[in-house]
């Protein structure tokens, strides 16, 4: 048996891919979060209409005393979560047709918001159902989220295509998702980052956390370059799993304890600061020191299995020179039985040639079967057989007296 194929043939029986390859194929797990996250997003925005629906302002801010969500906002989010659910994966040609009109209608929105904004104009579709008094634009959703709507239509609208198509819907998506994240860390620490103007109000929390979710489904729904680097089965890929999580939620958890420690008194501005500072240089440090110990493990085992590798490639290689200089009949079989490599000697002993050998196996030898052979085709005719028929004619012919 092939000695070197030890380390060879796991490797391929179990990746399905040739010994050291780097890949770049996405598995199905982005395509089931995109689905979740925006179901999720579809169940925020329908808690906010039930909240309309019944006049409950926990319901519909998510928080005491917050800024509502507005109606236009949640249906926005409805249409935008049911496009992308509409267009993950692998869909039909009617499915992206409807994902496509959706994404449309919802950037439509935003952009008639904008419109409100912008040039003063009341068209009376932030009313259509329900109403909100003692404002100057009454149920107007925020002119930041407006924009969030537009961004997240269009990104809806580029997935599926191009691969440049599915690089901008993620970036348009991904931009949506920081926005909304730095509305939700300014909930969390007590101050809006977005604050309430006299034209536009502050983003509601009900409406960061959806468009968040619904930043996240079409970022994985695209699969485009920025999946793809996080997917990878390769050093960088594994480096920006371990990393990226931490670096997001370490500086949250630092500003956190911060905040609290302001709160209480414990510390003035300054000392918060510079703790701030150091603690996040501590954290980060220890972080990269952790993930560069972890690769050189990977590294010193992968250069293992290489030295294995070559080691069994060398032993390979004797074997061989060894078979075609002794005078002993030998070969090497592969998992099936079938003659991989024959000597001389062997062929001489069999009477049959090396090529006659690699088509057969070590029990066709054994039971005396001979190699299957093709059908043999029929030998064309001779020009001499060619005549026969024409001579027999014309001995007919003469004896019937014609000439």
């Amino acid at each position: 048996m092939d000695p070197g194929a030890t380390v060879r043939e796991r490797e391929r029986l179990h990746t399905g891919r040739p010994t050291g390859q780097i890949t770049h194929e996405q598995p199905n797990w982005p395509t089931a979060f995109a689905r979740m996250a925006a179901i999720a997003a579809i169940a925020v925005a329908a808690v906010v209409l039930l909240g309309r629906l019944i006049d409950s302002q926990s319901l519909t801010a998510f928080w005491p005393g917050a800024v509502a969500m507005k109606t236009n906002a949640a249906l926005g989010v409805v249409l935008t979560g049911v496009a992308a659910l509409l267009k993950v994966g692998d869909p039909t040609r009617r499915r992206r047709l409807v994902g496509d009109s959706l994404g449309f209608a919802c950037a439509g929105v935003g952009l008639v918001t904008l419109a409100e904004y912008v040039t003063g104009w009341q068209p009376g579709i932030d009313e259509l159902l329900f109403s909100a008094a003692g404002s100057s634009s009454p149920n107007r959703m925020a002119a930041w989220g407006a924009v969030s709507l537009v961004l997240l239509g269009v990104a809806v609208v580029l997935v599926g295509g191009s691969r440049r198509r599915r690089a901008a819907a993620q970036w348009l998506a991904a931009a949506v998702a920081v926005l909304a994240l730095a509305v939700l860390v300014g909930y969390g620490y007590g101050s809006s980052v977005l604050a309430e103007s006299r034209r536009s109000p502050a983003i509601a929390m009900p409406a960061a956390l959806a468009t968040l979710l619904l930043g996240a489904a079409v970022v994985l729904a695209a699969r485009g370059s920025l999946l793809s680097t996080l997917t990878a089965k390769s050093r960088g890929g594994m480096l920006s799993r371990r990393l990226l999580p931490l670096i997001i939620v370490i500086p949250l958890a630092v500003g956190g304890l911060l905040h609290v420690a302001g709160a209480q008194g414990w510390a003035d501005a300054a000392r918060r600061t510079a703790f701030a500072s150091l603690l996040t240089i501590v954290l980060l440090t220890l972080l990269i020191l952790v993930t560069a110990s972890r690769l050189d493990r990977a590294e010193a085992a992968r250069a293992a299995a290489t030295t294995e590798l070559q080691a069994s490639t060398a032993g390979l290689e004797r074997l061989r020179l060894a078979l075609r200089t002794t005078p002993i009949g030998a070969a090497i079989l592969d998992l099936d039985g079938r003659f991989s490599e024959v000597n001389g000697a062997l062929c001489q002993i069999l009477g049959r040639e090396a090529a006659t050998l690699s088509t057969m196996t070590i029990w066709d030898v054994a039971l005396g079967l001979q190699p299957a052979r093709p059908p043999r085709r029929p030998a064309p005719l001779r020009p001499r057989d060619q005549q026969v028929p024409r001579l027999k004619a014309r001995r007919r012919a003469h004896a019937a007296g014609v000439t």
